[in-house]
């Protein structure tokens, strides 16, 4: 089902969350499919419905920078500056997962990719939530990445709970993925 992005839309999105349920969320790169990262069978929900492998991490998105953090273990003041110049935007920081971190989202690893996105429904979904939603493309594994809402519809059907309708992508590609585990950063995957 598509929902408008306005309060009724985002509040359903929310509950839908809360509850376990897939959501299909808008960013200014593509459309995600979003759960609860702190829910596991909510996230290992994502992984059969993309069919793709458990192993694979998903990226965690986040509010705020304050949120991020906790999610990263130690940041050091070159994250920070990372985090300050480009979020919210197209840009997600690969680093060391703190222990409240879920291996089911991180596909077993010690390592969480996380970012902010700069769509103002997502964020508000985000906000009102007040956890990481784990959200890959919304789109079967091997398919072209969704840029607006029919796109989702039309790849996952059924399979997504709720989709909100936040227009076309602006970028319509996905984040860059800043590698940070080290003291030099190092690009893992070049998006906008």
């Amino acid at each position: 089902m598509i929902v408008d992005s306005d309060a009724a839309g985002i509040a359903r999105c929310v509950a839908t969350l809360r509850s376990g349920g897939l959501v299909g969320l808008p960013t200014e790169t593509v459309y995600g499919l979003g759960a609860d990262a702190t829910n596991d069978d909510a996230v290992r929900r994502i992984f059969a419905v993309k069919g793709r492998a458990a192993t694979h991490p998903l990226i965690l998105h986040v509010a705020t920078v304050d949120a991020a953090l906790e999610l990263l273990d130690e940041p050091s003041d070159a994250v920070l500056g990372y985090a300050h110049r480009f979020w919210p935007g197209p840009l997600t920081l690969l680093g060391r997962a703190r222990a409240v971190v879920s291996r089911v989202a991180t596909g077993g690893r010690d390592t969480v990719a996380v970012r902010i996105p700069s769509h103002v429904s997502t964020l508000r979904v985000l906000e009102d939530l007040n956890r990481p939603v784990a959200a890959p493309s919304a789109n079967r594994f091997g398919r072209i990445s969704p840029t607006t809402a029919e796109h989702v519809h039309d790849d996952l059907g059924a399979d997504v709970d709720v989709i909100l309708d936040g227009g076309p992508c602006e970028h319509g590609a996905e984040s860059t993925i800043l590698d940070i585990l080290t003291g030099t950063a190092r690009v893992v995957r070049h998006g906008h």
